[in-house]
């Protein structure tokens, strides 16, 4: 039986960085920091399924996310500004907090319903 490694977050931080932002293969980046590929790769699958809303459920709660969603809101400004034909037309997702935290609602709730009811 193997024995599984155990890694850091900062290297798995590290080795998404090197495929998301560097451009680098699944292979150059585990050969670069001695990883499997399939393991930066499980890695990397991971980090997609990771929420696009930033924020913990107890920052929505205490309003902490407001700050979070201007952050996001100022980033994406400085980038359409740095490179506005990259941009183009093309319309940018509004990010605004959410009022109403459900997690796993038995039915669809629009926004004007309680979904406790």
């Amino acid at each position: 039986m193997k024995n599984r490694r155990l890694y850091s977050e900062e290297l798995k931080s590290e080795a998404t960085k090197l495929i998301t932002e560097q451009g680098l293969t699944y292979e150059e980046a585990g050969r670069q920091l001695s990883i499997p590929k399939g393991t930066i790769a499980r890695w990397i699958s991971e980090a997609k399924k990771q929420p696009a809303v930033p924020g913990t459920p107890s920052q929505k709660r205490n309003g902490e996310d407001v700050k979070l969603f201007e952050q996001r809101n100022q980033t994406i400004q400085k980038a359409k500004e740095k490179n506005p034909l990259r941009w183009g037309s093309r319309k940018v997702r509004s990010w605004k907090p959410c009022n109403t935290v459900v997690l796993n609602p038995g039915k669809k709730v629009r926004a004007d319903q309680n979904p406790y009811e």
